[in-house]
């Protein structure tokens, strides 16, 4: 915890002495009233979920998804572009393998083949606290921490095993 608190407290020290220098030109003239506009709107990102299985000898699971959210925003600063975001999202994840062997016993060959899946489905809320940097009317950089809580509402697996002896 102690170690958070001044991460916390250089994240934000940083994050004063970049608005300082920003507006040192023209005695804060310079600043435009959108700096401190709150945002909200759509985001769409991958995703890439990492699932460890905790029985023996199993791989862990390397997973490929999308997320689709709302985020909202709160100034948090009246003369700094500090702001703190969350909204909420859903994530779909999926990851499928295959594997085969084959044996052969007294002049037949017995090939098994397995195929699994796995599908998961989940909600996603991001908790940051963003550093708004405009470059002009229309473009503005947002350097964010924070973290992102995610609770799994679905997960799904399949599991194909196939044997053919010839």
């Amino acid at each position: 915890m102690k170690k958070f608190k001044c991460l916390l407290t250089a994240m934000l020290l940083g994050c004063s002495t970049m608005s300082f220098a920003q507006f040192m030109n023209g005695g804060g003239s310079s600043s435009s009233s959108s700096d401190n506009t709150p945002w909200k709107g759509l985001r769409f990102s991958y995703d890439r979920t990492f699932v460890n299985i905790d029985i023996d000898d199993a791989p862990s699971q390397d997973m490929n998804g999308f997320s689709l959210g709302y985020v909202q925003s709160f100034s948090i600063a009246k003369k700094l572009p500090l702001f703190f975001e969350t909204g909420a999202g859903i994530n779909f994840a999926r990851y499928s393998d295959s594997e085969s062997d084959s044996e052969t016993i007294y002049g037949y060959t017995i090939s098994a083949e397995n195929k699994w899946s796995t599908t998961t489905l989940g909600l996603t809320i991001p908790l940051n606290v963003v550093y708004k940097i405009n470059i002009n009317d229309k473009l503005a950089l947002k350097p964010y921490t924070g973290f992102y809580l995610r609770v799994n509402l679905m997960s799904k697996s399949n599991d194909f095993l196939k044997y053919k002896v010839y």
